[in-house]
């Protein structure tokens, strides 16, 4: 721990004999270092305790500086509100972006999905173009296969059944001649 206290900004703006309008305490070691005014080089100096004149300017002036600083204060929260409320507005206004941002790129994937839908739609109806023209091709040929199957089967049971009705109705020569 040292032996100096930190000054506030008050008692700077009060000057070195500022801390004369606080208490004394063992802490506080100014009250040790100041002069006594019998100390001082001037032999009419005025006593402060005794001259309650000198204490009004001086009350004055701590007035004074109270209200400065009150000023400042106030200053210096008008000045933290503004800068916190332009933050806000800067932070929404980069959501609003990044948003904007977000929902584009969205839009592009969404857009981008569906075109491959369609493609992969187109491809597989497609493919299944394919396969079921190449099934009816297939039955077509077996269709194809057996309808001649069936065309030989027939000309032959034609054939057959002409032959047999040539011989069932065929002209005998004994039944012509008589």
């Amino acid at each position: 721990m040292t032996d100096e206290i930190e000054p506030t900004p008050l008692r700077m703006r009060l000057g070195p004999r500022g801390d004369l309008f606080w208490p004394p305490t063992a802490e506080n070691r100014v009250y040790d270092a100041l002069p006594s005014p019998a100390d001082d080089d001037f032999d009419d100096a005025p006593n402060i305790q005794n001259a309650p004149v000198a204490a009004r300017p001086r009350a004055r002036e701590l007035d004074e500086a109270i209200s400065q600083t009150d000023e400042r204060l106030d200053r210096w929260m008008e000045d933290q509100q503004r800068r916190l409320s332009a933050g806000l507005d800067l932070l929404i206004a980069q959501l609003k972006e990044r948003r904007e941002i977000e929902v584009a790129r969205l839009d592009a994937w969404k857009t981008g999905e569906r075109q491959r839908v369609l493609r992969e739609q187109a491809d597989e109806e497609e493919r299944f173009h394919a396969r079921l023209l190449a099934e009816l091709q297939a039955f077509e040929e077996q269709l194809a296969l057996r309808l001649t199957e069936q065309e030989e089967r027939l000309a032959r049971w034609f054939g057959e059944a002409e032959r047999m009705t040539a011989q069932h109705f065929a002209v005998s020569p004994e039944d012509t001649a008589g």
